[in-house]
């Protein structure tokens, strides 16, 4: 019979696998088996903890992918420069309200491009990239609250603060 290292051991490959195959789910639930295992195996908690990352960018970037196209009075007419980057700032702004933080960042990044010197667009970049990397520390630490590992979720907390 294998040590609960070695069955996490195992586990954490067939999850490897399982990711590699496109089965995120699946694979999520075999590290957090491996980690049940074994909690102090750190390379099973750091593989759970990027899987976890990943799957949530995936979700906020499919839900602001079906959220990007244009609404029909917003056709292919030829606007100025100036009236592009309000326009992008005006979507940024509404896909903040809306909790979007992934399609605001993409229509800053749209501005951007179109004004690469404008300071107020990049200061807003700036700042929902801060909220969107504060986020994601937030879930983390209450992932691990969630499954009772307090270590880790002070160490998110740490890293969040």
């Amino acid at each position: 019979m294998s040590s609960p290292r070695d069955r996490a051991g195992d586990l954490l490959n067939t999850a490897r696998k399982k990711v590699q195959s496109g089965d995120r789910e699946e694979a999520l639930d075999l590290l957090r088996e491996a980690l049940d295992l074994d909690p102090d195996h750190r390379e099973v908690r750091q593989e759970l903890e990027n899987l976890e990352r990943e799957i949530a960018a995936m979700t906020a970037f499919s839900r602001s992918r079906s959220r990007r196209v244009a609404p029909p009075h917003e056709g292919p007419a030829a606007v100025s420069s100036e009236d592009f980057i309000r326009q992008c700032l005006q979507r940024s702004q509404a896909a903040l309200d809306e909790g979007d933080e992934v399609r605001a960042l993409q229509e800053l990044e749209r501005a951007q491009r179109q004004d690469p010197e404008n300071q107020n667009v990049r200061k807003r970049i700036r700042l929902v990239k801060r909220s969107i990397k504060a986020g994601n520390l937030s879930d983390l630490a209450r992932t691990a609250l969630k499954e009772g590992d307090v270590e880790r979720a002070i160490a998110q907390a740490r890293k969040l603060f």
